[in-house]
């Protein structure tokens, strides 16, 4: 199967291609994706509006980002294509999603900030142990819209939370004057606790000991 994101690498257009990302992921399908960023290619593919997504050849979405439901919904009209029972991945791969509000690491609340830069590390940390396993490490970045703040600083292993790996670890809200900016009213934040200590940031150790779960470590 072969994806294409048309787009000039805009927000969106980054947004769309990690939606697909984490379709393709989810179902875990063989895909081939290329992103597209010629005005020529794209008027040959008959795209006047972007982001765009086309699979098979087949345009399914122009000048919007389609969401993962949406993109999992397309792949699956694809000959051939079984997607795997909830919280199952492709065996040998840990897919490993953080989603956050605000653009980056760099541009989003404090709290997902330091959440952002512990994963990187610990999972720069995991992977060597993990490849000797066979095991081979995916990170997706997604972008959370402001309407979804609830979501921020969240981190799922194979599809599954954290909190949900880990039995003594829960999640509650508190107020986070950061993304309280980023969204221009009164927000709080995701924040985890465990054995009743409340971390904003997600400490490494559960972050190292989730994903090892994940695998069956």
């Amino acid at each position: 199967m072969k994806i294409e994101v048309l787009g000039t690498d805009c927000m969106k257009c980054r947004r769309l291609a990690k939606n697909v990302e984490i379709a393709v992921a989810e179902l875990g399908i063989s895909a081939e994706i290329e992103k597209v960023e010629e005005i020529t290619a794209m008027m040959e593919r008959g795209v006047m509006l972007t982001p765009a997504l086309v699979v098979d050849g087949d345009l399914k979405v122009s000048g919007r980002v389609a969401d993962v439901a949406e993109i999992k919904a397309f792949l699956q009209e694809g000959e051939g294509v079984h997607p795997l029972p909830k919280g199952e991945t492709v065996p040998g791969t840990l897919v490993v999603e953080w989603r956050h509000i605000g653009e980056s690491v760099d541009a989003t609340c404090e709290r997902c900030a330091a959440t952002g830069r512990t994963l990187a590390a610990v999972v720069d940390e995991i992977r060597p142990m993990l490849a000797v396993r066979q095991i081979k490490v995916k990170v997706v970045e997604t972008v959370l819209p402001p309407e979804r703040i609830a979501e921020s600083n969240i981190i799922l292993f194979n599809g599954t939370p954290l909190e949900d790996l880990l039995e003594e670890v829960r999640v509650e809200t508190t107020p986070c004057v950061s993304c309280s900016c980023i969204a221009g009213t009164d927000a709080s934040c995701r924040a985890i606790v465990c054995r009743d200590e409340t971390h904003e940031a997600v400490p490494a150790d559960l972050i190292r000991r989730a994903a090892l779960k994940a695998v069956g470590l």
